[in-house]
């Protein structure tokens, strides 16, 4: 009888055993299901990382070209300012040199009439 009370006893010490290791199973197997969602998680982000880097890249290279557009825009702005700023001496020089190209032509014709009017 003790044998049988010592199996029963045993019997009992390894259902409680294998009744906690069932438990840690379980717990095992939820901890590995939620690792498995994190690293779906981590999968999908480095997805979106991967997606996030191409557009940054994009926009670096659309950014490159607009810039490269404005400093040829300021360029052509800037000499054509420095035209501009020539333009009203060139229209003064201009302005000076028909004055006295005037000037000689009625001094010019003055002495011409002058002279026709002595020697006619």
């Amino acid at each position: 009888m003790q044998n049988r009370e010592q199996a029963t006893g045993m019997a009992i010490e390894n259902a409680k055993e294998i009744a906690a290791l069932w438990e840690n199973s379980k717990s095992a197997h939820k901890r590995i299901d939620r690792m498995d969602k994190l690293t779906e998680g981590v999968h999908e982000l480095a997805k979106s990382n991967t997606a996030i880097a191409t557009e940054v890249k994009l926009l670096a290279q659309k950014f490159d070209k607009v810039t490269e557009r404005i400093e040829k825009d300021i360029a052509k702005n800037t000499e054509d300012l420095e035209k501009l700023k020539l333009e009203p001496g060139q229209k003064w020089k201009l302005t000076t040199e028909k004055a006295l190209t005037l000037a000689v032509a009625a001094i010019a014709a003055f002495i011409g009439g002058f002279l026709a009017h002595l020697f006619y």
